[in-house]
């Protein structure tokens, strides 16, 4: 009875934590952060939506002079080190409710003893710097996800994964949930570590292969898996406030890694679903979400004047804009020359 409490409460904060991500959206300061490098519209050739033309360059022979116009769009930069403040929040908090919930698990089924332990409510024992340790891993996995599909789309030009929907989210968790819950349930029956971490590597390759299966989401898990039991030994070995009862591969029992590793994909998904809700209801700083930007080409005119003849600006089909770059990118839908059709219908004449 006591398991199901906990984890009943382990999916309500979880959900509770996907609600907030998406409510913090109504507030103005979460911000579109990846700017578009390397965009190439050549794939669209969109006449009037997407300009796939050089700018041209400013002749020294004009003799028609044209009313001021709006100073040409800076080139976009990168922002990979920014992320929105909600985000970041929300990951953080969701590490350091549900981290301590986890490791609960091993403090009750005897995997590990805490030597100064806190109590908390549910029959919850942790350590008071356990809450923010699961909070810093939190937010760094769901950062290295977030981070790598766009890195992945924009040099390598592999798409980013579908946004994963709530329900898949909480499933990933909680498969993660059950990972955990077992290895305790296993170590304290005294079942040998050969098999246990047979058992953790089986279930971290199939919640991988159901949950994940993203080039970012096997290198992310597996830093994870490295990552984390490296730290533990080094916490481990300074300051001495736990201990593993059954330790197996120097100060820790070698299944850990793979439960390691199936954090990679909950964390994944619940990074990908929060940043998309932040996406979606965030204000453009490009073009305050009207969807289109002056054309670069005419400087906005929808014409240019040249040997004192006027020239009708065929990036812009004359209406003097385009679609705007940022929410282009930002909506993942630059492969797509009906969807970016679609999206257009709300264009500002």
């Amino acid at each position: 009875m006591r398991t199901v409490k906990i984890t009943a409460l382990f999916i309500a904060i979880h959900a509770i934590g996907i609600s907030a991500l998406q409510l913090s959206t109504h507030f103005r300061f979460a911000k579109m952060y990846f700017a578009p490098v390397g965009f190439s519209p050549q794939s669209l050739p969109l006449k009037g939506l997407i300009c796939t033309q050089p700018r041209r360059a400013k002749m020294n022979f004009v003799l028609a002079s044209s009313p001021q116009s709006p100073l040409p769009l800076s080139p976009p930069q990168n922002h990979f080190l920014n992320v929105p403040t909600p985000f970041v929040a929300g990951m953080a908090a969701s590490g350091a409710l549900l981290g301590p919930y986890l490791d609960n698990y091993h403090s009750h089924y005897h995997v590990l003893q805490y030597h100064h332990p806190v109590h908390g409510p549910f029959d919850l024992t942790t350590a008071l710097w356990t809450p923010p340790l699961f909070a810093l891993a939190g937010v760094l996995i769901g950062y290295l996800y977030t981070v790598g599909d766009r890195l992945l789309n924009d040099k390598a030009q592999i798409p980013p994964p579908p946004t994963p929907t709530v329900p898949f989210t909480l499933t990933s968790i909680s498969f993660f949930t059950f990972q955990y819950w077992l290895s305790g349930i296993l170590s304290i029956n005294n079942v040998d570590g050969t098999t246990i971490f047979l058992t953790m590597s089986t279930m971290a390759l199939l919640g991988f292969l159901v949950f994940d299966r993203t080039i970012v989401g096997f290198w992310t898990s597996l830093a994870t898996a490295i990552g984390g039991p490296l730290i533990e030994i080094g916490l481990l070995s300074t300051f001495h406030d736990y201990h593993y009862l059954n330790s197996d591969f120097g100060p820790i029992p070698g299944w850990i890694i793979p439960v390691y590793f199936l954090g990679g994909p909950a964390n994944g998904n619940l990074a990908r679903a929060g940043l998309k809700a932040l996406q979606d209801k965030s204000i453009c700083p490009t073009c305050q979400n009207s969807r289109v930007q002056p054309c670069v080409n005419c400087d906005a005119l929808g014409y240019y004047i040249s040997y004192n003849q006027k020239i009708n600006c065929t990036c812009c089909n004359g209406s003097g804009q385009t679609v705007c770059r940022l929410c282009f990118r930002t909506l993942e839908i630059e492969n797509s020359p009906s969807a970016v059709r679609e999206f257009m219908k709300s264009r500002p004449d």
